[in-house]
């Protein structure tokens, strides 16, 4: 790698301070890279990354069918997508036992519910050919016996203690982490040369956009368009009664994308796609659950939502930009928890030591 200019204040400056920045970030610096990280945000983890359904689900790695890709592509951008998936569950698992966090003690596995036959069989057609390890099996009496598959491959754990033990970690290991500042590309004579804030502005060697959905405004100030979509999600909390007995492993529904998940004493509902409200959510789960939503009280708190970043293809887009100085880690939709060690991992290879990969190409236009 080329020596550092000594007038940067950074080698790297990251906007975004979720599960994808900062594990750049933390990829970064265990490449020897200063790196400057910056949210609008109050406090690390806020965006999408706040209250997602916890699974690490390689298993999910085919698009959402309702983007509408032919099967061909599905499969394509599916196997893709999985190569990264495994590699990131590895990293997130070393990472979270690394910052003390025992998600090994939680359950292996994720169950998915299907509400039809054909659904279903289509299912473990295409994770036979991607080779997704899976089982196939009823859901149970609580979940009306529908249809099932079962990933033993599949791990859980709290997306957002892990973040911010990670945010943590790397303000200890030197790293800068502000936030409440809106940042913006600083383009300069056609170059990117690190961030603008409110009330100050950084040098960097390269510049990171891993913003979430908001890395396609920040991208048009820079001139350049991201192609990405916005794709709102849910998250109902309650407490956990007494004596509900549940699976052990988060419980997905196919047909809405939405999911159940216990942390300690709490039971989330989350996810959907194409839904409007919490209270479509909740609805899913009443008709499929009746007996674990009778059982439940009053949501904790307010509903939350947050809004994925999804492409058309339904992958991420990894790379360097066609401005120089410029890179992007962003579009992770579902598969954010999921993707963001293997993410980070590979950015931080293609920044340090120009590594190329073509599966995750960033299609900017100016």
């Amino acid at each position: 790698m080329a020596e550092i200019t000594p007038d940067y204040d950074y080698d790297v400056a990251i906007i975004g301070a979720g599960l994808i920045g900062l594990s750049t970030a933390d990829s970064l610096l265990s490449k020897g890279l200063s790196v400057f990280v910056s949210d609008i945000k109050s406090t690390p983890m806020t965006g999408a990354s706040f209250c997602n359904s916890g699974m690490i689900h390689p298993s999910q790695s085919a698009p959402w069918a309702q983007l509408g890709l032919v099967q061909d592509e599905r499969l394509r951008v599916g196997a893709q997508v999985h190569s990264l998936a495994v590699r990131s569950a590895a990293l997130i698992a070393a990472k979270a036992k690394s910052l003390g966090l025992n998600y090994a003690s939680r359950a292996p596995g994720c169950l998915q519910i299907f509400h039809s036959q054909k659904t279903w069989e289509d299912a473990s057609a295409r994770c036979r050919q991607l080779g997704i390890e899976h089982s196939r099996q009823p859901a149970g009496a609580l979940f009306g016996d529908k249809p099932a598959l079962f990933f033993p491959q599949d791990r859980s754990g709290n997306a957002h203690d892990y973040g911010m033990a990670l945010a943590g970690d790397i303000a200890a290991r030197g790293g800068e982490i502000l936030t409440q500042q809106g940042a913006a590309p600083w383009v300069k004579d056609g170059r990117v040369i690190g961030v603008r804030l409110g009330g100050r502005d950084i040098l960097a060697r390269h510049t990171v956009l891993a913003a979430g959905m908001q890395s396609r405004r920040l991208a048009a100030r820079a001139g350049l368009d991201l192609p990405i979509k916005r794709a709102a999600g849910w998250a109902v909390n309650y407490a956990l009664p007494q004596g509900l007995e549940l699976p052990d492993y988060p419980v997905m529904e196919a047909g809405h994308c939405s999911a159940l998940s216990v942390f300690g004493n709490t039971l989330r509902l989350s996810g959907t796609l194409g839904e409007t409200s919490a209270s479509s959510l909740i609805g899913i789960w009443t008709a499929l659950a009746p007996d674990i939503m009778a059982a439940l009280g009053d949501a904790t708190a307010a509903p939350w939502t947050g809004d994925r970043p999804v492409s058309a293809t339904g992958k991420p887009f990894i790379g360097r930009s066609p401005l120089p100085g410029l890179w992007v880690n962003t579009a992770h939709g579902h598969m954010g928890w999921t993707l963001c060690a293997g993410s980070g991992d590979l950015l931080a290879d293609m920044i340090v030591d120009g590594k190329s990969d073509d599966r995750f190409p960033v299609p900017y236009s100016a």
